[in-house]
This record gives C-alpha cells, sequence and structure tokens, in this order.
C-alpha cells in the first residue's frame, strides 16, 4: 500500500502516521521520483529518518485514542471538552512531516 501512495505525500503520510513504529522505507523510497522527493525533500527525508523507529509517545498517545474511538474517531473527537489545539491534534492534521 505505501508503494501506492508514496507518489502524493499527503496519502503517504496517513498512512505512515497509522502505524505505531514507521515502516521500512525499502519497500517504497525507489518508487518516488527524483523530482517529487527534491520538491518535498523535508517530508521524505523525515519518513525515512524515522523509518523502523517507534513514534514519540506524544503520537502514540493520540495513536491509542484513535484506536479506541475506532470508527467514530471524526465524529467523536469534535465533540470531546478538550481545548481547540488537543482536538485538532487528536484529529490528525496532514502537516507535511513524520515524527
Amino acid at each position: 500500500m505505501l508503494r501506492l501512495c508514496c507518489q502524493h505525500p499527503p496519502a503517504l503520510e496517513v498512512m505512515l502516521n497509522a502505524y505505531d513504529h514507521v515502516p521500512p522505507a525499502e519497500g517504497w523510497v525507489g518508487d518516488v521520483p527524483p523530482e517529487l522527493w527534491e520538491e518535498h525533500r523535508e517530508f521524505y527525508t523525515s519518513a525515512v529518518h524515522m523509518a523502523g523507529q517507534p513514534r514519540r509517545l506524544q503520537h502514540l498517545a493520540r495513536w491509542a485514542i484513535r484506536c479506541h474511538l475506532g470508527a467514530r474517531c471524526h465524529s467523536a473527537v469534535p465533540r470531546l471538552a478538550l481545548p481547540p489545539t488537543l482536538r485538532r491534534y487528536l484529529q490528525l492534521p496532514i502537516e507535511g512531516l513524520i515524527s
């Protein structure tokens, strides 16, 4: 699946954020055209750098909450009694980086 998404950075970011560990890059990195890599260098570099690494504790907490909410995630998070910045973080916005 990562091979299918690797040429569209926002889709690849969504896919990589679905894991508690960033999957190895060997399976998809060779399919990224050089001009696309240059255009999104910061994103691809961060994804390769994090490959095989566990995610930060902050991301793992978000991941656990989203897993717990399951299919209700997108409707439940906006209704949580949380500060707007925390709700936005839980909604997993596209940031253009993997950290």
